[in-house]
């Protein structure tokens, strides 16, 4: 996460729930920054990354880290901007079925190394995905819900 810059674009994957996927698109507006603002009830779902994932260094609140300090906090945040949120996700078990051998997502490091949160998305596989995606939401006569 530390290494995205601005104007770079990122897939919302949905991990901490029952069934996992992508469900849209975001771009980065702002780099890494300390993790250390808790969110306020009026952000999205979208916003809790700019809004910031929750006060590691704040005691009390349900994400505080007490060996986060001001000089070594290792929680940090990047801030987004809502693109667009699929009509219909690409679920985590469809992604390892493209990620088998000889399938169009074999390299991809999220598939590879399962443990990351944030990984690397490589061009090929952002347009295979971005095609995906398109091709989920007219089979369901769907349309993404894009920024305005």
């Amino acid at each position: 996460m530390r290494a995205m810059n601005v104007g770079d674009k990122a897939f919302f994957y949905h991990s901490n729930c029952k069934t996992p996927g992508i469900v849209g698109q975001m771009e980065i507006v702002k780099e890494y920054s300390e993790d250390s603002a808790w969110p306020t009830a009026s952000c999205s779902q979208w916003q809790r990354l700019t809004c910031s994932a929750g006060g590691a260094r704040k005691p009390g609140t349900p994400y505080y880290d007490p060996t986060a300090t001001k000089e070594n906090n290792r929680w940090s945040v990047v801030h987004v901007r809502f693109l667009k949120k699929f009509a219909v996700p690409i679920w985590l078990s469809e992604l390892r079925e493209m990620g088998q051998a000889g399938g169009e997502l074999r390299e991809m490091q999220m598939l590879r190394q399962s443990r990351l949160s944030v990984s690397r998305v490589s061009q090929s596989e952002w347009r295979f995905l971005s095609e995906i995606a398109d091709k989920k939401a007219k089979e369901a006569g769907s349309q993404h819900e894009v920024a305005s």
